[in-house]
């Protein structure tokens, strides 16, 4: 990850820098999403929900035409509840790329056959691992 100098500073100093961050220089301004990984990477290990600047900064991008989507194998509801200041300004990538969600539709909806999914189990089951 590129260092700004300005990590763990509040937002309004991050946004100062609004040029060198968000300007030609960076090559930014085509950008129309950004998806980002929730546990590990926006959620540090052993945090439950996004610090309040996250919520400033998915603000600004939404203000800039930029959608910020988060992914993660959680389920939507759970999503939105996660990111309920903000809710309505993402997409979604839920349940590990199965179901994606734009203004509260399923862009993409996929899910795994019956006899798949049992046959999967079954296997599982039949060889289990070690503990």
């Amino acid at each position: 990850m590129r260092k700004t100098g300005f990590e763990g500073r509040p937002i309004k100093a991050r946004l100062a820098v609004d040029e060198m961050l968000w300007g030609k220089h960076m090559g930014l301004e085509g950008i129309k999403l950004i998806a980002c990984d929730l546990d590990g990477t926006l959620l540090h290990p052993g945090e439950r929900e996004p610090r309040p600047e996250a919520f400033e900064l998915i603000d600004e991008l939404h203000r800039r035409g930029i959608v910020f989507m988060p992914a993660s194998g959680r389920q939507y509801a759970s999503l939105r509840y996660l990111f309920a200041p903000v809710a309505d300004e993402l997409a979604y990538v839920c349940e590990n790329g199965a179901l994606v969600m734009s203004e509260g539709r399923a862009v993409v909806k996929r899910s795994m056959e019956r006899g798949l999914a049992m046959d999967i189990a079954n296997a599982v089951v039949a060889y289990p691992v070690p503990t």
